[in-house]
């Protein structure tokens, strides 16, 4: 059985092939060395900059809501605010 545009069938410059960007994952609020970890495991930009564009917010306490509402569209925050 073949299937079209199959991994082994994409090479580095095939058209067909996109380019993933690398989630950039916010961990300034996580103590957690294992979320740390984890994230280099699945080849994630590991930031620690607030000030810093970032797609996750990692955090091991509660979220402001101010914090919430300053979030762009596509970035993600790991908790409730409350």
């Amino acid at each position: 059985m073949t299937y079209r545009n199959s991994s082994a069938e994409l090479e580095a410059g095939s058209p067909d092939r996109k380019k993933r960007r690398r989630v950039v994952i916010n961990l300034s609020n996580c103590r957690y060395r294992v979320i740390h970890e984890a994230a280099l495991k699945l080849n994630w930009v590991v930031t620690k900059d607030d000030k810093s564009d970032f797609d996750l917010y990692w955090t091991d306490t509660s979220v402001s809501e101010e914090r919430v509402l300053k979030l762009k569209k596509a970035q993600r925050i790991n908790h409730f605010a409350g």
